[in-house]
Order: structure tokens, then C-alpha cells, then sequence
């Protein structure tokens, strides 16, 4: 009977475990997920860093960072 029990004991402690960490990854959703806005994220970025990720595309070097931002968002 000991071996039944700690068995459930165990199967209890480890479901408790990973329904608390599926709460905590779906309320994390909020602060990093999908509800941040792409436009100020990219905002807080550099142009040289607006640039990299824009490698391959032609005419960006006289660019001002909010057409940098609207060609990032566009691709």
C-alpha cells in the first residue's frame, strides 16, 4: 500500500508543477507577448539596427527612422 501511495502522492505533486507553470506561461503572454506594439518596439530601436534588418532591400541609407519603421512592418 505505501508503494500505491506514494505513487499518487507523486503523480499529484508533479500535475500541481505543470499546471502552475501553464498559468504562469499563459499570464506572461501579457507582458511579452502579443499585445506589445511592433511600432513602438521598433521605435526604441536604432536606425543602424533598423537597417541590418533590412539588408537586401535597396535605397534605405537616406531613410528617417519612421519610414525605416513602416518598411520593417511592411516585410
Amino acid at each position: 500500500m505505501n508503494y500505491h501511495t506514494d505513487r499518487t502522492i507523486m503523480l499529484c505533486v508533479i500535475v500541481v508543477l505543470a499546471t502552475i507553470d501553464a498559468l504562469i506561461t499563459l499570464l506572461s503572454i501579457f507582458d511579452k507577448g502579443i499585445f506589445i506594439d511592433q511600432r513602438t518596439q521598433l521605435m526604441g530601436k536604432t536606425n543602424r539596427q533598423l537597417r541590418e534588418m533590412l539588408i537586401g532591400v535597396k535605397g534605405i541609407s537616406s531613410l528617417k527612422k519612421a519610414d525605416l519603421v513602416e518598411l520593417v512592418l511592411s516585410y
